[in-house]
C-alpha cells in the first residue's frame, strides 16, 4: 500500500541513518512489515508492527515475530513504544487508521536524532492537489495543519524527497525549528 517510489526512498533513509527500532504503526495487508523486517535483519534494526485488526493470515508476517496484534493507543502497546524508543535510534511510521492521533501521540516520546513520518501525507490540500494527486497518490489523511502542535522541535528530513511517496519526515533536533 505504497507507491513505486516509497521502498527506494526508505532505503535510501536506512543508508543515511543507524536505526536501532523501526516502528510501523498499522500492518494493514503487511507488504510494508515486510519490507522493514527484511531490511532490518540486513541492517541490524529491530521491527515492530501495530495492528488491532490482522488483515491477512500470512505465514512471512508471522515469521517475522514483528506484528503486534493490538492498537498501538492500548496501555500495552504505549508503555513498549515508550520503552524502546529509549533504547538508541527510532523511527516510527504512522500509517494507521488514526494517523493525526498516532503522530500527535508519538512524537512527544522521540529524543533528538529520532524520526517520525506519517503516510498520505501533504503540507496542505493544495499543494497535494497541485504536486501529488494524480502523479504520485491518491489519498490525503494528514497535513500540517493536523500536527502543528507536533511540529515544534521537528525539523523537515530534506535529505530524502519523501513527499513524492506521500510521506511527512520529520527529525527531532530538541530546538524550535520547523
Amino acid at each position: 500500500m505504497q507507491n513505486q517510489l516509497a521502498f527506494p526512498l526508505f532505503r535510501e533513509l536506512f543508508d543515511r541513518q543507524s536505526f536501532v527500532t523501526v516502528i510501523e504503526i498499522g500492518t494493514a495487508l503487511g507488504g510494508t512489515c515486510l519490507f522493514l523486517a527484511d531490511e532490518g535483519q540486513k541492517r541490524g534494526f529491530r521491527c515492530v508492527s501495530y495492528e488491532p485488526l490482522p488483515l491477512v493470515e500470512s505465514p512471512e508476517l508471522e515469521a517475522t515475530g514483528a506484528v503486534r496484534g493490538r492498537d498501538c493507543f492500548a496501555q500495552e502497546s504505549l508503555t513498549e513504544v515508550a520503552a524502546l524508543v529509549k533504547e538508541g535510534q527510532t523511527l516510527i511510521l504512522c500509517d494507521g487508521g488514526n494517523k493525526v492521533g498516532e503522530f500527535l501521540t508519538f512524537a512527544p516520546l522521540l529524543k533528538v536524532g529520532d524520526v517520525i513520518m506519517a503516510h498520505d501525507y501533504a503540507p496542505d490540500s493544495a499543494f497535494y492537489d497541485e504536486r501529488v494527486r494524480g502523479q504520485y497518490w491518491e489519498w490525503l489523511e494528514i497535513t500540517d495543519a493536523d500536527i502543528e502542535s507536533a511540529l515544534t522541535g521537528l525539523a523537515r528530513y530534506a535529505e530524502v524527497p519523501f513527499w513524492k511517496a506521500a510521506w511527512f519526515c520529520g527529525v527531532k533536533t530538541g530546538t524550535g525549528a520547523r
